[in-house]
């Protein structure tokens, strides 16, 4: 996913990079944190931590399907809440069209930042 997040923000210049040069730098940041980058599981992070995890995704995406969050979700039911955002893709959503992320993130916010709950 990273070369393509590199080649659609860098528009210009992100061509230019080689996907070699981009794992490079996916294998650096492993070095310096620690892990394996391909043995990286979002779904087993998910499931061993404490945080409250708040999922925003948009159920038009075809970049990262929604599927992706909706399993995220059910590895940590318990201390997760996902949002699925109808008609919205990966880049639109950041509009809030709908005000449906605005609503519901402040909310998640409030109930978790407003808590004595840790």
């Amino acid at each position: 996913m990273v070369p393509s997040y590199v080649h659609h923000y860098l528009p210009v210049i992100g061509h230019l990079i080689p996907d070699s040069f981009i794992a490079g730098g996916i294998a650096q940041a492993g070095l310096l944190g620690d892990f394996d980058p391909a043995a990286a599981s979002p779904e087993v992070a998910i499931s061993r931590t404490r945080a409250q995890v708040l999922l925003i995704h948009g159920e038009a995406d075809d970049h990262i399907p929604a599927e992706h969050s909706k399993r995220l979700h059910a590895a940590a039911p318990d201390h997760s809440e996902l949002v699925l955002v109808p008609e919205d893709d990966h880049f639109s959503i950041i509009g809030d069209r709908t005000g449906v992320i605005g609503k519901q993130g402040m909310a998640w916010l409030h109930r978790w930042l407003d808590s004595d709950t840790p």
